[in-house]
């Protein structure tokens, strides 16, 4: 099964974003000694998704003091900009 790239409205599943990272990593390991310098166009706002999707509820806020509940309320938009900022380098 090939993984869904790009801007689909689709979520991908546990098993399409599973396919993704294990291609990343075959990717890192053929390459290894070879500094890899962006991964940035493997990741896109469904992979954070799903990302999303397996972080632990009721542990702690991060440093800005935002729970998973508290983000998970504009989850849409602060994926978006969270990618925006990964991507720009400004994260």
């Amino acid at each position: 099964m090939e993984p869904k790239m790009g801007n689909t409205n689709e979520r991908p599943s546990s098993e399409e974003v599973s396919t993704r990272l294990t291609r990343i990593a075959e990717l890192s390991r053929k390459m290894s000694g070879t500094a890899l310098t962006t991964l940035a166009h493997h990741i896109d706002v469904n992979l954070m998704q799903e990302a999303f999707g397996r972080v632990r509820r009721g542990g702690a806020a991060g440093i800005d003091g935002v729970t998973a509940e508290g983000y998970e309320a504009n989850l849409e938009t602060n994926l978006s900009d969270l990618l925006k900022r990964f991507k720009s380098g400004t994260y």
